[in-house]
């Protein structure tokens, strides 16, 4: 019972887990196979908000409220915990790193390492914004994509009052963060790379895909990017008789699509 609001994977294991806004429960574990269940968490972790396997499968993580938990899904049990940003977290998520993770919100990219139940982060230094040089424009499927790079040694977006970065992904070990503004960020490491100008309103989800690539959804259209971020392909969902905006996107190993 209770409303889902998010849910995640495993890479491996035919396992889902759940989190919940209100029911007792909190973060639920589902085995897909046999829809047989066990629970997390049932008195700490109600209003989960976004949830994430690490590659190892063993670790899950969950944003709550306004803390940062992290379970050891096989023993049950809660093994870091810690509070999130004081403003607005959109997304978090383990990065292909081990022990790394990337919380993004309001005005702000924050990375996390964890060593045993220790947890330290290392804030984004907004004030390093600087200027980006285009360098050219493609067709993307009747989508023209701008393609920019760094003019300086550190890269973020444009200066903005209020820039809300939405959303994680990545492409091979490089994290991706979408934003507000319709720009994608790559990261090498700690330091923003590149960044290109994907769509005219807020990327809304972003999902890692074979081979590299990358989807991507916001407002009415899907893309798909390759590992160099250049635009393979654009749909336009309300072509598809999709009237709503895309809330989750996903990428289904067995069938190779994108759900």
């Amino acid at each position: 019972e209770g409303r889902i609001n998010c849910l995640a994977i495993h890479q491996e294991r035919s396992l889902c887990a759940i989190g919940q806004e209100d029911a007792d429960q909190g973060i639920v574990i589902v085995d897909l196979k046999t829809m047989n269940y066990m629970s997390l968490c049932k008195s700490t972790a109600k209003g989960i908000q976004c949830l994430d396997f690490d590659e190892s499968g063993r670790h899950l993580l969950a944003l709550g409220g306004n803390r940062l938990t992290i379970h050891d899904v096989d023993n049950e049990v809660m093994i870091a915990s810690t509070l999130s940003h004081a403003t607005e977290t959109l997304d978090v998520r383990f990065t292909s790193k081990a022990n790394t993770l990337v919380e993004v919100g309001r005005n702000f990219v924050r990375l996390w390492f964890i060593k045993g139940s220790d947890m330290r982060f290392e804030e984004v230094d907004m004030s390093t914004v600087q200027n980006v040089s285009c360098l050219g424009t493609f067709q993307c499927r009747f989508v023209v994509v701008t393609f920019c790079s760094q003019s300086n040694a550190l890269l973020f977006l444009s200066h903005q009052p209020t820039t809300f970065y939405t959303c994680v992904g990545w492409i091979g070990n490089d994290v991706i963060v979408g934003a507000s503004t319709g720009d994608l960020i790559r990261f090498a490491g700690a330091t923003p790379i590149s960044k290109i100008k994907a769509h005219t309103s807020k990327i809304t989800n972003i999902s890692s895909v074979a081979g590299g690539r990358l989807a991507i959804s916001a407002a009415n259209s899907i893309k798909l990017y390759d590992s160099k971020c250049r635009c393979i392909i654009a749909v336009d969902t309300e072509v598809l008789g999709v009237r709503h905006q895309i809330s989750s996107l996903s990428w289904h190993a067995d069938t190779r699509k994108i759900l």
